[in-house]
C-alpha cells in the first residue's frame, strides 16, 4: 500500500475508530443494567447524554484548542482519549466509574470529529473528508455488529469495551 492509500486508510480507521464509541454500549445494554443493578434508563444515561455531552463539550472547546495545538497533537490526542475512556469501561468496578468512562471515551470522539475532519482536508481534500464521514458511519454500525455478536456469544460485556 503507498502513501496515499495509507493516508486514506488512516483517515477512514480514525473516523470509525472515534464513533466506534457511540456504537458499543447498545448491544450489551442489558448486561449492563444487570452487572450494576441499574435500569435501562441509567444504561442510556451513560451511553447516550453523558458520552454526547464529551462529544458536545469538546467540540466547544475546539475551536480554541485548534489554535492552540497542530492538527497530529489533536488527533493523537483525539485517539489516547478514546483509549484512555475504553479502558476505563472495561476495568469499571461501579457504574459511577462507567459514567466517567463515557464521558472520557465521548471527549475523544469529539476531538476526533474535531481534528480528524480537518487533518482530513489537510492530507487529501474533499475526497478525504467524504472517507472520513464513511468511517463515522460505518464506525457506529461496526461497533454494532461486533457488540451484538460478543453478546449472542455470550462474551463478558468488558469484552466490548476492550475492543473499542
Amino acid at each position: 500500500m503507498g502513501r496515499g492509500g495509507r493516508t486514506t486508510a488512516f483517515v477512514f480507521l480514525l473516523g470509525a475508530g472515534g464513533t466506534w464509541n457511540a456504537g458499543n454500549v447498545g448491544p450489551i445494554a442489558a448486561d449492563l443494567a444487570a452487572d450494576f443493578s441499574v435500569g435501562l434508563g441509567a444504561v442510556g444515561l451513560a451511553s447516550g447524554t453523558l458520552f454526547f455531552a464529551g462529544v458536545v463539550a469538546a467540540g466547544l472547546a475546539g475551536a480554541e484548542l485548534a489554535r492552540r495545538i497542530p492538527l497530529g497533537v489533536g488527533v493523537r490526542s483525539a485517539c489516547l482519549l478514546c483509549f484512555a475512556g475504553n479502558v476505563v469501561l472495561a476495568l469499571a468496578p461501579v457504574f459511577g466509574v462507567l459514567l466517567v468512562g463515557r464521558v472520557i471515551a465521548g471527549l475523544g470522539a469529539g476531538l476526533v470529529f474535531l481534528f480528524g475532519g480537518g487533518y482530513a482536508r489537510a492530507a487529501g481534500g474533499v475526497r478525504l473528508l467524504g472517507v472520513f464521514g464513511a468511517g463515522i458511519t460505518l464506525g457506529i454500525a461496526g461497533a454494532l455488529l461486533v457488540g451484538g455478536i460478543l453478546d449472542d456469544a455470550r462474551a463478558d460485556w468488558r469484552i466490548a469495551f476492550a475492543a473499542s
